[in-house]
């Protein structure tokens, strides 16, 4: 949320009420009555006290209608921009050829919502970081890139997401690996 999609950028600064991007997330979350904890990834002092200010500023139900709104136009920007809907629960894994799912699909959809070519070319520095050959996977841990898939269908039944997880991952490859332009794959 901290740097997001231009179109994300025009609704925020369209609004009347002016809040960070950090703060419209951390608002939308604090909202909502089943919440009762908000883990915030933060990495400095600026950062701990901007989400001190917003917690203070928040509560169950404090939202108004102009706020939901807003709220609702960018999750349905980012709904449109997450290329696969995997939710890193994980239930996928261990994939039987080693790939790792969730990070592969991550990498996909962090490319398509980044706006920084430096910061795309370092997601693909990262799927290229990946084992692409059963000699480089770690035993342990999947830390295989797409490539590796088999198209077993292992994961297929565990994916509550219902993603077409051998097919995506093709997609991933194809995207990451081959440089096919991510509109040529998803329409």
């Amino acid at each position: 949320m901290a740097n997001p999609p231009d179109e994300a950028w025009e609704v925020i600064k369209r609004s009347k009420i002016k809040r960070s991007p950090v703060d419209w997330a951390l608002q939308y979350l604090w909202n909502l009555p089943e919440i009762s904890v908000v883990l915030s990834g933060m990495g400095n002092l600026q950062m701990l006290n901007e989400n001190c200010d917003s917690a203070d500023r928040s509560g169950v139900n404090f939202l108004h209608q102009e706020d939901l709104n807003i709220i609702d136009n960018l999750i349905e920007i980012y709904r449109k921009k997450i290329l696969v809907p995997c939710t890193s629960c994980k239930y996928c894994l261990p994939c039987p050829s080693g790939v790792n799912i969730p990070q592969n699909f991550a990498i996909l959809n962090n490319i398509a919502l980044e706006r920084s070519n430096v910061r795309r070319w370092l997601y693909k520095r990262d799927y290229n970081k990946m084992a692409n050959s059963p000699k480089k996977l770690n035993q342990t841990k999947s830390n295989g890139n797409a490539s590796l898939c088999i198209n077993c269908g292992a994961c297929l039944e565990k994916c509550p997401q219902k993603i077409n997880i051998p097919a995506e991952l093709k997609n991933v490859h194809l995207i990451l690996k081959k440089g096919k332009k991510i509109s040529d794959i998803y329409k």
